[in-house]
C-alpha cells in the first residue's frame, strides 16, 4: 500500500533539509501553513561564518506560488524602532500592519489576548471585535505574533499604551 502523497511543499523541503539540516518543517492547522523552525547559519558570499540565527518561516499553502514570511527569532539583528516611517509609534504601526487593525484599541485588544492566552483558540470569537471567530479572522496573525515571545509582547503592549495615554 502507497503512503500518502507529498505536496509541493514536502517533496521540496527534502533539497533545504539536504543544504540546512538543523530545520524542521511541520503544519500548523490553526493557520492553515507550513512552518520552518530551526537554526541557520550565515556566511558572506566568501564563506566566511557570520552567526547562527534562530528562525521561523511561514509558507502559505498557496506554495510555491505565494511569499513566505521570514522571522529571526534570536535577537541577533537589532530592532530600532527608527526603522519604521515614523519613529514614535513605529511599534503600533507594525501591530497595525501585522492585524490589519485602524488603531490602538483593537491591538491592544489582541495583543492582551495573546498575553492572557484567552479567547484565542480557532473557533473562539476573535478578540478584534469583528465577531467572526479566529480561525476565519486573525488565526494566522495571531500565530505569528506569539512567536515573538512574552517578553517582547510586554515591553510593546507597554509602549502602544504610552502612545495612546
Amino acid at each position: 500500500m502507497k503512503g500518502k502523497r507529498k505536496s509541493p511543499f514536502e517533496r521540496d523541503f527534502g533539497e533545504v533539509a539536504n543544504r540546512f539540516p538543523k530545520l524542521t518543517y511541520g503544519w500548523v492547522q490553526t493557520a492553515k501553513m507550513w512552518m520552518i523552525t530551526g537554526e541557520l547559519d550565515i556566511c558572506d558570499t566568501e564563506g566566511v561564518y557570520w552567526d547562527t540565527f534562530m528562525i521561523v518561516i511561514f509558507i502559505p499553502r498557496a506554495y510555491p506560488y505565494c511569499v513566505p514570511i521570514v522571522m529571526e527569532k534570536s535577537n541577533l539583528i537589532p530592532r530600532d524602532i527608527a526603522w519604521h516611517i515614523s519613529p514614535e509609534d513605529g511599534i503600533l504601526q507594525y501591530y497595525i500592519e501585522e492585524l490589519r487593525l485602524p488603531g490602538a484599541a483593537g491591538t491592544l485588544a489582541v495583543l492582551n489576548s495573546v498575553i492572557n492566552n484567552s479567547g484565542i483558540s480557532r473557533n473562539d470569537t476573535c478578540p478584534c471585535g469583528s465577531g467572526k471567530k479566529v480561525k476565519k479572522c486573525h488565526a494566522f496573525a495571531i500565530e505569528s505574533i506569539k512567536t515573538l515571545g512574552h517578553d517582547r509582547l510586554i515591553a510593546d503592549i507597554e509602549n502602544i499604551q504610552e502612545l495612546s495615554g
